[in-house]
C-alpha cells in the first residue's frame, strides 16, 4: 500500500474512532468555527425575527391595499378591514439545535485450517470424471463497539407584533417598497434555518381570504369574525447526515479480516435545526393560554426531542 493512501486511511481511522467519544463542539450546531459560534446563532435568530416581521407585514398591506381598492371602487358598502386583529398579535419562537454523534468498530476474523482437497468420482463408469472439493476448519471471531453523543440546545424567545405593525411602522415600509427597498430577509448563501422558512407563503395561505373581485366583494370588516384565527403555528425542520467508514481487510491463507460489508470504522453525525413558530394574540408579553397549550403540546409530542 502506497504510503498517501496509507496515511489518508489513518488519518481516517482517527477521526472516526473519536466519533461519539466526547461532547460535540458547539460550532458543529451551525457549521461554522468555533470563535464565530456566538455570532453564528444570533445570525439564525435575527433571520427568524426578520421573517416573521417582513411575513406580517405583507399580509397587513395587502389587506390595507385590499381595502383602499375596494372602498374605492364601491364606497357605499363602506369597506373596512378585515386583518386589524392581527395587528395585536405575537410570535412565541422556539428554536432546537441538536448535534449527534456516532462511532463505531466492527472488527471481525477468521482462523483458517485447510485440508486435503477432497476427491470425488462423479461418474462410476468413467473413473476419469472426478471433482476437487477444498476443504478447511474456519474459527470465526468478531466483535463491536459503539459509541454515541447528543448536545441540544435550545432557545425561545418572544416577538410582540405592535413594534412593527403600528401604522408608522406599515407606512415606512409600505414607502420603502414604493422605492423597491422591501425588507429583505434573505443572506447571500443562505440555507438550513438561515435560508427561506416560506413563513410568508404559509400567512398568505391562512390569512388572505380568496375575495375573488374586490369590487363586488360584501363589507371587508364583516367577514373579520370569519377570518380571526386563533392560533398559527409554523413549524420547520432540517435534519443534515454525514457519515464516513473506512474497512481495511485481509486475505491470507490461514487467516482473513473485516472480510464483512460494515465497515471496520464508521462514523456519522447528525444535525438537526428545528424552529416553531407559534402566533397567537398577544396576552400581557405572552401567548394567551390557547397559544401556550398549542406551543406545549407540539413540544410534548416529541417533535422537539425535549
Amino acid at each position: 500500500m502506497q504510503n498517501p493512501l496509507r496515511n489518508a486511511i489513518f488519518l481516517a481511522a482517527l477521526v472516526l474512532a473519536g466519533c461519539g467519544t466526547h461532547v460535540p463542539d458547539l460550532n458543529e450546531l451551525t457549521s461554522k468555527k468555533s470563535s464565530e459560534t456566538p455570532i453564528g446563532i444570533y445570525n439564525i435568530t435575527d433571520h427568524i425575527q426578520c421573517e416573521i416581521q417582513h411575513a406580517v407585514q405583507s399580509v397587513i398591506i395587502t389587506d390595507i391595499e385590499t381595502q383602499r381598492l375596494a372602498a374605492r371602487a364601491k364606497p357605499e358598502l363602506h369597506q373596512g378591514r378585515s386583518l386589524q386583529w392581527f395587528e395585536n398579535y405575537a410570535a412565541q419562537v422556539t428554536l432546537t439545535l441538536t448535534l449527534e454523534e456516532t462511532g463505531t468498530v466492527n472488527a471481525s476474523m477468521s482462523a483458517i485450517k485447510p485440508f486435503q482437497n477432497g476427491i470425488t468420482n462423479v461418474n462410476p463408469v468413467d473413473k476419469s470424471k472426478y471433482v476437487s472439493t477444498p476443504r478447511n476448519e474456519t474459527l470465526g471471531l468478531s466483535a463491536a463497539y459503539s459509541t454515541k453523543a447528543t448536545v441540544q440546545e435550545t432557545l425561545s424567545f418572544f416577538v410582540p407584533f405592535s413594534s412593527f405593525t403600528n401604522a408608522e411602522a406599515i407606512d415606512r415600509e409600505i414607502a420603502n417598497r414604493n422605492a423597491n427597498h422591501e425588507l429583505d430577509c434573505r443572506r447571500a448563501g443562505g440555507t438550513l434555518i438561515e435560508g427561506d422558512l416560506k413563513l410568508n407563503a404559509w400567512l398568505n395561505a391562512v390569512m388572505l381570504r380568496p375575495y375573488g373581485d374586490p369590487y363586488f366583494a360584501a363589507s371587508l370588516a364583516a367577514q373579520q369574525e370569519v377570518s380571526k384565527k386563533d392560533v398559527i403555528q409554523h413549524k420547520v425542520t432540517f435534519v443534515v447526515t454525514t457519515n464516513g467508514g473506512v474497512n481495511p481487510s485481509l486475505k491470507l491463507v490461514n487467516l482473513t479480516a473485516n472480510q464483512s460489508t460494515v465497515p471496520f470504522l464508521f462514523g456519522q453525525r447528525v444535525r438537526t435545526q428545528d424552529v416553531i413558530i407559534t402566533m397567537a394574540p398577544n396576552s400581557k408579553g405572552q401567548l394567551t393560554p390557547f397559544g401556550q397549550q398549542t406551543l406545549f403540546s407540539t413540544l410534548s409530542n416529541g417533535n422537539q426531542g425535549l
